[in-house]
């Protein structure tokens, strides 16, 4: 195990190193994938959302590697429950938080909604450079502790 976290960890660390590399995006311009979910009604979001899971297949398998890997441990049952709830919550997250957002601010969702995906595009470029730096790092250290 701790050969994978350094493997993962020097990954994302690779991946850090080439996005701060690559040079900063000159286009402004809206994102393909924001322009579409603009124009988007929710009969399609929901028959897109649909496809994607089916398409994404890959997704759904670290889902089932997940609950799978919790529910042959050793672990007690509420443990196991607890677990699985976790794993479905942090999967549908980016599904859970517009809803919420929509249910608990109605009047001001779409303003809220449009203020984090303009944070999204702005920060887009930090983003992608500072969150695999941190987890590589976290992996890489966890790895070298995991061996010695």
């Amino acid at each position: 195990m701790p050969i994978l976290l350094i493997i993962l960890g020097l990954l994302l660390l690779w991946l850090t190193q080439r996005n701060w590399r690559k040079a900063p995006s000159e286009n402004n311009e809206n994102r393909r994938l924001f322009t579409i979910m603009d124009k988007i009604t929710p009969s399609k979001a929901f028959a897109f959302g649909a496809l994607v899971t089916i398409v994404n297949f890959k997704n759904l398998a670290l889902y089932f590697s997940a609950v799978s890997i919790s529910l042959v441990s050793d672990l007690p049952l509420p443990s196991k429950i607890i677990i699985v709830l976790l794993d479905a919550l942090v999967f549908c997250t980016f599904i859970i938080v517009p809803v919420l957002i929509y249910f608990l601010f109605p009047k001001r969702a779409d303003q809220l909604l449009n203020w984090i995906k303009q944070s999204l595009e702005t920060h887009s470029r930090p983003i992608g450079i500072w969150v695999p730096l941190v987890f590589g790092l976290i992996f890489l250290i966890r790895g070298i502790t995991g061996l010695l």
